[in-house]
């Protein structure tokens, strides 16, 4: 994506521009390394989604950087966020927001960055995915029809042998086909050869 100044001049020039002074500076896009300092020297991260984003991926490299975040709670990001590492407000309340600014700030960002590492790190994301498929799997037990899990009831009867010929001698693949040299599947108990 292409930063705003350049990708919407006329946005940037109205809406941005206009509210810039000493105090509020636009940086522009930023390398991976110059936006981790920036975000890590900051005094709090405002999270302010105007949709339900299903993760705060935003959320997660604040805290990481051990930020608190001030956030609207939408989508997926009262799922990260707990009273340790930031304030959640009510979706659009930018009063409540400013509010919660000062009380974020004073956290401390040890706790901050514990939170990032106990919810949002690679090792829990496995973790949870694991747990996740595990659960699935489990649920599946009871189910006798589902291919991925069990063996299918209908499988197809096997030819005797020398009834079917590699497909490589017709076609260059290695299916198995019969006397009408047609590719097709050869179901041998729980798994097939194509």
């Amino acid at each position: 994506a292409l930063p705003i100044s350049r990708s919407d001049p006329e946005f940037f020039d109205e809406q941005v521009a206009p509210r810039l002074d000493e105090t509020i500076r636009y940086v522009g896009h930023l390398s991976h390394p110059d936006l981790a300092a920036l975000v890590g020297r900051s005094s709090a991260a405002l999270v302010t989604p105007t949709w339900d984003e299903p993760y705060g991926l935003v959320v997660a490299e604040a805290l990481s950087c051990g930020t608190p975040v001030v956030a609207f709670a939408r989508g997926g990001v009262p799922e990260i966020i707990d009273a340790e590492s930031g304030r959640l407000v009510a979706p659009g309340d930018i009063a409540a927001m400013a509010e919660a600014i000062e009380p974020a700030e004073s956290l401390p960002r040890t706790a901050v960055r514990d939170r990032a590492l106990a919810h949002c790190s690679v090792a829990q994301m496995l973790n949870r995915y694991q747990s996740l498929y595990h659960r699935m799997i489990d649920a599946q037990k009871a189910v006798t029809d589902d291919w991925l899990l069990h063996p299918s009831q209908r499988q197809r009867p096997l030819r005797a042998c020398g009834q079917h010929r590699r497909a490589t001698d017709i076609a260059g693949h290695g299916a198995d086909v019969g006397d009408d040299h047609s590719v097709s599947p050869v179901w041998r108990g729980d798994s097939a050869t194509a």
